[in-house]
């Protein structure tokens, strides 16, 4: 018996995880184990996946520090930001700040950048 319990113990979280997935499975009528949906849910997850190998990293080296989760909300707010205020295209200008950073060269990747240009927004 307490072979049993601890085999339970040990492995609760994937019944939980099995178990939450058939429930989904069962109301959605099959759309939620579609694999467009579980590409969908993995793209969503994967920046956060990214991160907390990155952090794992800064542990291991003695360089604890976990305000991740605020750095990406603060990044994430700034691009939306730019994006809807500024009429910013993303994949053009967000990623300048970490190109300058590393020292690459600063070029455009859209074609059409000088559509970009703020007098013709």
């Amino acid at each position: 018996m307490d072979n049993s319990k601890q085999l339970l113990k040990s492995n609760a979280i994937w019944l939980v995880f099995i178990l939450e997935v058939i429930i989904f499975a069962v109301a959605s009528k099959g759309a939620f184990v579609s694999g467009g949906n579980i590409i969908n849910i993995s793209r969503q997850v994967s920046y956060y996946g990214i991160a907390s190998i990155g952090m794992t990293f800064v542990i291991l080296i003695a360089g604890i520090d976990l305000s991740i989760g605020s750095i990406i909300t603060l990044v994430n707010v700034i691009c939306a930001f730019m994006m809807v205020n500024m009429g910013l295209n993303m994949w053009s200008h967000c990623h300048r700040p970490a190109q300058r950073l590393h020292g690459l060269p600063d070029r455009h990747p859209c074609p059409d950048r000088h559509l970009l240009h703020p007098d013709h927004l």
